[in-house]
């Protein structure tokens, strides 16, 4: 299926370079879906050790614009969004410098670029695509931690699918999106290669765009 789906992109977009594109704003908000996960990271040169649950992800907003090539019965789409949302963690401390459960947070900023490709009949389609995602800042709690480095979380890919609906100048859509780095993949620990998690994110998210 991904092979299909590479082979959908790449005839759809050779084809559409020199057609006709229409432009305009898209905004959306998203509901994460993303589970529940708990770590411990020991810091034997510290004498620490924390225990990190992954409690969630904030409702994320997006806003920004996009183009897109329709043909008769297949779409092209391609957006860059601004993309923000809050990570939530309990975390606890073990050690000399023990300390109770807290919940501590990240707030990321983050440009995405997105591209869908796929089918449509009548007023509804179907499409999927990926998005190549630049973290642009980042708010975090864990600054104030022993032995934590919080780091640019840099460059995220992900994967999405979509079902759309075309109401005069509105094209709504409702998608499936999921990253490829784990949570808290900004998160560096002293002398530890791997925090730990291996959960994904991944969201519901409503989009709304109108072009012209």
């Amino acid at each position: 299926m991904r092979q299909g789906i590479i082979a959908i992109f790449l005839t759809l977009f050779t084809t559409s370079i020199f057609g006709q594109w229409s432009f305009g704003p898209r905004v959306g908000v998203g509901a994460s879906t993303t589970s529940n996960e708990s770590v411990i990271v020991v810091l034997h040169q510290d004498a620490l050790a924390y225990e990190l649950d992954f409690i969630g992800n904030s409702i994320s907003k997006t806003f920004g614009v996009y183009g897109e090539r329709s043909f008769d019965f297949a779409f092209l789409q391609v957006a860059a969004l601004h993309n923000s949302y809050t990570s939530s963690f309990e975390v606890s401390l073990y050690g000399e410098k023990a300390q109770g459960a807290q919940v501590y947070y990240q707030k990321f900023q983050n440009i995405d670029i997105s591209v869908l490709a796929g089918g449509k009949y009548k007023k509804f389609r179907l499409g999927a695509g990926p998005i190549f995602g630049k973290n642009v800042s980042t708010k975090s709690d864990f600054t104030a931690l022993p032995g934590v480095e919080v780091k640019n979380s840099g460059i995220n890919l992900g994967s999405q699918a979509a079902f759309g609906i075309d109401l005069g100048v509105f094209n709504i859509d409702v998608r499936y999106i999921r990253m490829v780095k784990s949570v808290g993949n900004n998160l560096h620990f002293a002398n530890v290669l791997d925090n730990g998690f291996k959960t994904r994110p991944n969201e519901i998210k409503l989009t709304i765009g109108t072009s012209f």
